[in-house]
């Protein structure tokens, strides 16, 4: 039995009043066939009598299957389903309470990943004595859960540079050093904590995303390359190389998305074409538009380089938080950058695609909704 539980006093309690005094047992049977929560009822003898079709969905467990047990049967149902065994006393402790609205939260293996919160009320119903109410909040769980995995790791990441820019602070301050050693050291700490300012900034657009998710996001049609266009006349260019070429194959292309996290997306994919390339060697963009699978319109933004590339090996860990490849363990950054693109596209509902060959170099193309296709 899991004793978390989620953050809103709100989601503690039914959304709807519990069908407590209804006149027959079809009223209550229709009226738990419309309630948006899972609804299992217990007679006066207590046994199961009432199942929602709600439940059906997402327990995967057939009315018929809990028609008629008691309490004890009903529990070590669950508890045969759940991530850890139940405690039986616990829960009849739990249970003996009346009308506990004490949310009790638990975790399944099957189906995998269900978290379902209950909370029990009584009924004065003749037929009914007791109701059990199961919300699913396997994504807000879900949600805290990789926060704060992620804020954990965050912390450990944040360490390195603190570290590194105390160590050489405090040997600036206790020992005698000629002006070309303290103008070394004072680079280092000027290096570590522009790494540590970019860790946090992405640390927290993680964050936001983890936790605003689609809440924050003002969706319009943008003309495409408009938007690029703006991005690589911001893109602040490493010294001696030159402006990314922007082509496109055709005239009108609109897509609906976040103007900001778009930018945001491509800005990412295209400091890291400049980071992992070689001076002198080309970065280019193309923009088309192209049909997807499911016959909706999507917009391409192709983002090319001629760098390092990566390997297999490499691209399959692509998308893991913290990860740097082996090629990139001396080039600032903090292996945040393209989690952060995979989010936001999915955030607005596109995808990604990487092609990557050691030594030749990767594109990343990103796929947006059409316009077209989503304003109407």
């Amino acid at each position: 039995m899991s004793t978390h539980q989620p953050r809103s006093r709100r989601e503690n309690k039914p959304s709807v009043t519990p069908p407590g005094a209804v006149a027959t047992a079809q009223v209550l049977a229709d009226v738990l066939a419309l309630a948006p929560e899972a609804w299992v009822a217990f007679d006066r003898l207590g046994c199961v009598n009432h199942v929602s079709p709600k439940w059906v969905s997402l327990t995967q467990l057939p009315a018929e299957q809990i028609q008629g047990l008691d309490e004890v049967q009903f529990w070590q149902l669950l508890s045969s389903r759940c991530a850890s065994a139940l405690d039986q006393a616990q829960l009849q402790r739990r249970l003996a309470e009346p009308d506990s609205h004490v949310p009790l939260v638990l975790d399944f293996v099957q189906p995998p990943g269900a978290v379902l919160q209950v909370t029990q009320t009584g009924s004065d119903n003749s037929t009914v004595a007791k109701l059990l109410c199961f919300r699913d909040v396997s994504q807000v769980v879900a949600r805290e859960r990789r926060l704060t995995a992620f804020l954990a790791k965050a912390a450990h990441e944040l360490r390195n540079p603190l570290a590194n820019i105390q160590g050489f602070a405090e040997v600036l301050l206790h020992t005698d050093n000629d002006e070309a050693s303290r103008r070394e050291f004072v680079g280092i700490i000027h290096q570590q904590s522009q790494q540590l300012t970019e860790l946090l900034n992405e640390v927290f657009t993680l964050a936001h995303i983890e936790v605003h998710g689609y809440t924050r996001l003002q969706l319009s049609a943008i003309a495409l390359p408009s938007l690029v266009q703006s991005v690589l006349d911001g893109l602040v260019l490493p010294e001696g190389r030159e402006k990314a070429s922007l082509t496109q194959t055709d005239a009108d292309l609109c897509v609906w998305v976040d103007a900001k996290r778009a930018s945001q997306a491509i800005l990412q994919v295209l400091s890291n074409a400049y980071k992992f390339s070689a001076a002198g060697s080309a970065v280019t963009v193309h923009l088309e538009q192209v049909r997807a699978a499911s016959a909706h319109s999507e917009v391409a933004v192709h983002i090319r380089d001629h760098g390092v590339g990566m390997s297999a090996e490499q691209m399959a860990q692509l998308g893991q938080r913290f990860y740097r490849a082996p090629s990139a363990s001396k080039l600032p950054g903090s292996g945040l950058g393209f989690c952060i693109v995979q989010e936001i596209l999915r955030l607005l509902d596109g995808r990604l695609e990487v092609q990557s060959t050691p030594g030749q170099g990767t594109r990343v193309s990103l796929y947006w909704p059409a316009a077209q296709d989503r304003s109407t």
